[in-house]
């Protein structure tokens, strides 16, 4: 799309079917590629216009392009943010300190159940961890980080969760992203 190969609509469209194959298909950065695709669905690309009679393409065409115009500018700012996120933020030799960090804070910081100082329970909540380290290197925002954990405080767990204890956690969690990070690196405080 940035090249402009592929359409507004059709690229949106593609990145939302790819997002579903991601790990973290919910993650903010996909929200305006789902919304265009949704609300895009009614305009007809590639092969299948062909079987539409020209006069109804015609009418169409026009509110395409209207949309695609109100769209556009958001969707290419969406395209970079994609190709950002897949730009690591964690120096690949400070990948293992970055993973013991997290897996140090789920216990210390979060602890859900309760168990910090329970003697053998200190790996408990490490299976949380390698996940959590991936979404922060690659550039998920406090919210995203935020959703995750409350997902996995209420859905996972079945526990009623501290929201605001979550959300200290969640920006705790960026804030140990950075330090990990280079300067110029981004704060994904969003």
């Amino acid at each position: 799309m940035l090249d402009r190969r592929m359409g507004v609509l059709e690229g949106a469209r593609k990145i939302d079917d790819l997002r579903m194959r991601h790990p973290y298909p919910d993650l903010m950065m996909f929200v305006p590629f789902r919304g265009v695709s949704s609300e895009s669905d009614g305009y007809p690309l590639g092969d299948v216009r062909q079987h539409w009679h020209p006069d109804a393409l015609a009418k169409l065409d026009k509110k395409m392009e209207a949309y695609v115009s109100a769209v556009r500018d958001d969707i290419m700012s969406a395209c970079r943010d994609v190709l950002r996120a897949y730009d690591r933020l964690v120096p690949r030799e400070k990948r293992p300190a970055f993973l013991g960090a997290v897996q140090s804070a789920l216990m210390e910081e979060w602890d859900p159940i309760g168990i910090r100082g329970i003697p053998g329970a200190d790996d408990e909540y490490w299976s949380y961890a390698p996940q959590i380290a991936e979404m922060l290197d690659m550039r998920a925002t406090r919210r995203d980080v935020l959703d995750h954990l409350w997902w996995l405080e209420t859905d996972q767990m079945g526990f009623p969760g501290d929201r605001v204890a979550t959300e200290r956690f969640a920006e705790s969690l960026v804030r140990l992203r950075n330090s990990f990070v280079a300067p110029e690196g981004p704060s994904g405080e969003e």
